[in-house]
């Protein structure tokens, strides 16, 4: 979900208007009073009712009471105060950042103890696993950022070149 849009809390006419405009009926389908039956479909009515929603006031930013954190369009809904929800946005994006510094050290210390290694060396399969997990567990791709694997890079080494494959060391 990329787009967000603030609306009111109760809806407007015009959104009532266009989630009953949203509703399909089924010809065929009718219940036990002989009307036929709406087929729903929620997200169709949902985005109908937001189009409709009106923008917010020109020149001001509407006041805002709270978030919802969690829950259902109509159900079990949690709202927090705006200022907690600041308060553990800022948090969240300075543990991001430090996760993001952590994750680089990681990688500079693979580029320090592993690519510098030859391959025969005895401890450089152990440690090439060891930093590829620690850079995984910071939710890094070690793929992406160290390239091929020690055992991947023994296996092309001896392979024969005719395969036309290549590894950047």
């Amino acid at each position: 979900m990329n787009e967000w849009k603030l609306v009111p809390v109760e809806p407007t006419d015009e959104m009532i208007e266009a989630a009953g405009e949203a509703y399909e009926f089924d010809a065929e389908a009718e219940d036990e009073l002989g009307f036929n039956i709406a087929v729903t479909n929620t997200a169709a009515v949902y985005r109908a009712m937001i189009a409709a929603a009106p923008q917010p006031p020109a020149g001001r930013e509407p006041e805002v009471r709270g978030y919802v954190v969690a829950g259902s369009m109509f159900f079990d809904v949690e709202v927090i105060d705006r200022a907690a929800y600041t308060t553990l946005a800022a948090e969240r994006d300075a543990l991001q950042s430090e996760l993001t510094k952590v994750r680089e050290w990681a990688v500079e210390r693979w580029k320090d103890e592993v690519s510098q290694r030859p391959l025969q060396n005895i401890h450089r399969r152990s440690f090439d696993d060891t930093w590829r997990q620690v850079i995984t567990r910071l939710g890094g791709d070690h793929r992406e950022l160290c390239g091929p694997t020690h055992d991947e890079l023994l296996a092309h080494q001896s392979a024969p070149a005719a395969k036309g494959e290549s590894y950047e060391l």
